[in-house]
């Protein structure tokens, strides 16, 4: 399936970054087919492209979609993502999505399906933003306001108007976004689900 084919995908540019062992699957990967079985070693793929593609797409919902697939099944696409300096790029519109799904005018028309298809994507864009800084080894640079760890440092978020936020780490504004989709989800939306999982 697919996921077989996620994780065969290999950027050999950022190889001396990434551990791609780790897990300790090794490299080779069997695929089987009515007439053969053959060894894979790898897929070669440009993650450097990708991400990029990524973050101009984000926050639409294929691209979220797609990032969730990559980070829920690629055994390194988040150690990818801090190697190449992106967390900041694949978070920043991820967030933007979150606060802006989560600034609906209540008196908007649109009726059921668009309420559900807007919380759907909350929940994935909720999910990709959590998956990613579950990952102890981006904590640090999460979490530095300085800008001296990986270039992330303080984050400047205009688009967050209710208060302005100097000086916060990428982490204050993932918590901030998350728990804003959550009260909203529970009490504009009335669905208790995000919250409940």
């Amino acid at each position: 399936g697919f996921r077989r084919v996620f994780y065969l995908l290999h950027d050999d540019s950022i190889d001396d970054c990434v551990n791609d062992d780790s897990d300790g699957r090794g490299d080779l990967e069997m695929v089987s087919s009515r007439r053969c079985e053959a060894i894979v070693d790898r897929i070669h793929f440009n993650f450097r492209d990708l991400i990029a593609g990524l973050t101009r797409a984000l926050p639409g919902e294929m691209a979220t979609l797609l990032l969730y697939s990559l980070l829920q099944s690629h055994p390194t696409f988040v150690d990818t993502l801090a190697c190449t300096g992106a967390v900041k790029a694949v978070l920043c519109p991820c967030l933007q999505g979150l606060y802006s799904l989560s600034k609906v005018d209540r008196a908007s028309k649109g009726g059921r399906q668009t309420s559900r298809v807007r919380l759907s994507h909350m929940y994935v864009l909720s999910i990709c933003v959590l998956l990613v800084v579950q990952d102890s080894s981006l904590l640090p640079a999460l979490c530095d306001r300085s800008g001296d760890l990986d270039g992330v440092g303080a984050v400047q978020v205009s688009w967050y108007t209710e208060r302005s936020l100097l000086k916060a780490s990428l982490l204050d504004v993932c918590i901030l976004c998350v728990l804003r989709a959550s009260l909203h989800a529970v009490f504009h939306l009335q669905d208790g689900y995000l919250l409940a999982n």
